[in-house]
């Protein structure tokens, strides 16, 4: 058996920690000293130990309505992104253990409607491969954050066979929410249930999570919901209203879409470290799947210049396994549009963190900053960060510049072309899976990129006249463009039967093929008409 699992599998050991009233104002300290600090608008945070599960800790702060002046409370729903799939997790292997399914068995087997590109996907594929990001395939989310119309669980099982792998089957560590999306829908399709009420049933209703909420819709109606900024110039900047994109995170919910609050969440930890299900022995296999790569928010190239020891080195069915300082924990970190959510579990010293902040890029860090400063004191540590070098981090350590990136600058390769030949390029452009792509073009700007809610003006290569770049604007994210600094950069190639783009996507490429329809006639094209049927008349 491997270590990670035996270490996973205590309930309590002799290193075992209670939370005392001394950490918890040094906790609530900490947290108010850095909060000004983070630029974040709204925090939620819990600590529970499984020693004195009944003297846990909750601390609330910041506004979940800046505009209205509306503070949260302990009350305010807030969505915790990707932590969501460890429930997800939880529901499908209890229904896997209702239906006599083990995560090895290959889906083909019960559902055999599950298609992919290759053969060999389609017909080994198992939920551990769905569950542990082992299928390898493209990420692809753009699919989805871009709002494409007609988008359901169903149409994703559909297309899910034109998706291109980014690597062999197994090879290798991807991320990939479309296939907890995919899994999920599986998993209600086999119980005869949603993926909501089965979450409800599972785990709501037995831990008497009352407050929780399984997609952003239902949150919206519960209300006391945290309302959505981004950072601009070093201000908040209320998010596009008018799009609401937390919308979004519904179309894939068993990867994401739910709500909760730290009181919730509390109870949800504490079933994690209690495991009276086995749920650990269960989801955990021996020699987790490598994740070969650091897992944090803080660049791995500054990482030894930090006073810690901390590595990433296995991911398992929605788990990281981390280590910090020497001690082994589990951790997974979600985003919304809205929020940043980091949840720790110490199965050894027997503690759960779950941290949740809004409001800008830092979000993440401070959850991060935050939750080492809580394992640092409930192991007897000196923390490392004071209520001073949460505001000054990553300095004295590290220049600042290194930590933060400032935002998208436009390559100096390419610069704004609104050449008329370009006219010729625009059309729509299809892909299999990812559906229609417009390319516009008007004598001011040049061409435009849209996909989706997706839009931005293409700029040339100053070498490469086929080649083009631009930064993806989101309307659902801003109606100013100026203000989304930290979208992903778009890169176009034009060729012979249509482009290649990565369409938003990091380290992906995909080709797409251009409609029969007529090309737009241009003043030179026009000119080699008239040319042409002036010979023939001759």
């Amino acid at each position: 058996m491997s270590p990670y699992v035996f270490l996973l599998a205590l309930v309590s050991c002799t290193c075992a920690v209670k939370l005392t009233e001394e950490m918890k104002d040094k906790i609530k300290g900490f947290v108010e000293s850095g909060f000004p600090c983070m630029n974040t608008a709204g925090f939620t945070m819990g600590v529970i130990t499984l020693e004195d599960p009944t003297n846990n800790f909750t601390f609330v702060t910041g506004k979940r309505n800046r505009e209205e002046n509306i503070d949260v409370d302990e009350s305010t729903l807030f969505g915790i992104g990707s932590t969501s799939k460890a429930l997800t997790t939880i529901v499908a292997n209890k229904v896997l253990i209702e239906r006599g399914v083990t995560w090895d068995t290959p889906i083909k087997e019960f559902y055999p409607d599950l298609l992919f590109k290759d053969q060999q996907r389609s017909d080994e594929v198992t939920f551990r491969d769905l569950f542990g990001h082992r299928t390898c395939l493209n990420r692809a989310d753009s699919i989805w954050t871009s709002g494409t119309e007609g988008f359901t669980l169903d149409f994703l099982l559909e297309k899910i066979q034109h998706l291109e792998e980014m690597c062999p089957f197994r090879s290798r560590f991807v991320y990939n929410n479309l296939m907890y999306a995919i899994g999920g829908r599986i998993v209600s399709i086999l119980a005869g249930k949603s993926w909501s009420e089965l979450v409800r049933e599972h785990i709501f209703e037995p831990l008497d999570m009352d407050q929780s909420q399984t997609t952003y819709e239902e949150s919206m109606a519960r209300g006391n919901i945290l309302v959505g900024y981004t950072e601009f110039e070093g201000e908040l900047v209320r998010r596009n209203s008018d799009v609401n994109a937390d919308l979004l995170i519904d179309l894939v919910r068993p990867a994401g879409s739910i709500h909760s609050t730290s009181n919730d969440m509390i109870k949800y930890l504490h079933y994690l470290l209690q495991d009276p299900d086995n749920q650990f022995d269960n989801l955990f296999w021996e020699d987790g799947f490598p994740l070969n790569m650091w897992m944090s928010v803080v660049k791995s190239s500054i990482k030894n210049k930090l006073p810690i020891n901390t590595t990433s080195s296995d991911y398992t069915l929605s788990w990281i396994i981390n280590q910090y300082q020497g001690e082994e924990f589990l951790f997974h970190g979600g985003d919304t549009f809205t929020t940043s959510t980091f949840i720790t579990i110490s199965r050894d010293r027997g503690y759960g963190i779950i941290c949740s902040s809004t409001g800008s890029s830092q979000a993440r860090t401070a959850n991060q900053l935050y939750s080492w400063y809580v394992q640092d004191l409930l192991a007897g540590r000196e923390p490392w960060l004071n209520e001073t070098t949460i505001c000054t981090f990553p300095e004295p350590w590290v220049n600042s510049t290194q930590v933060y990136a400032s935002g998208y600058d436009s390559s100096p390769s390419y610069s704004a072309d609104n050449s008329s030949d370009l006219a010729d390029y625009a059309a729509t452009y299809t892909h299999p899976f990812f559906g229609d792509l417009n390319i516009t073009y008007d004598g001011e700007e040049g061409l435009t990129y849209i996909y989706n809610r997706f839009n931005c003006v293409l700029h040339r290569h100053k070498s490469y006249d086929k080649k083009f770049q631009c930064t993806g604007f989101a309307p659902h994210v801003s109606t100013d463009p100026k203000v989304v600094r930290d979208y992903r950069t778009i890169e176009i190639e034009f060729t012979k039967d249509g482009l290649k783009t990565n369409i938003m996507e990091y380290g992906e490429e995909y080709t797409f093929t251009r409609s029969n329809a007529a090309k737009p006639v241009t003043i030179t094209g026009l000119l080699v008409i008239l040319v042409t049927l002036w010979h023939v008349i001759v």
